[in-house]
C-alpha cells in the first residue's frame, strides 16, 4: 500500500491531465463552426433526396458540392 505522499504524486497527475482534457474539449467546442458541420438547408435537401430511397454515392456527392 502507498503512504499518502507517495500517492499525492498520482493525484496530482490526474489531475493535470484532467485540466488539459477540459481544456481541449473547451476549445474545440468554442472553435466549432455549426454552420459549417451543418448548413441551414441540408436538412431539407436530405430529406427531398431520401424520400423514395437510400441514396448512392453519386446523390451524397451531389449533395455535398451543392451546399458548400
Amino acid at each position: 500500500m502507498f503512504h499518502p505522499r507517495q500517492a499525492a504524486g498520482w493525484r496530482f497527475g490526474l489531475r493535470a491531465c484532467s485540466v488539459l482534457a477540459l481544456a481541449i474539449v473547451i476549445d474545440r467546442f468554442v472553435s466549432l463552426k455549426a454552420l459549417k458541420v451543418a448548413p441551414p438547408r441540408l436538412l431539407d435537401e436530405v430529406l427531398s433526396v431520401t424520400r423514395t430511397a437510400i441514396p448512392g454515392p453519386d446523390v451524397v456527392t451531389q449533395l455535398e458540392r451543392t451546399l458548400h
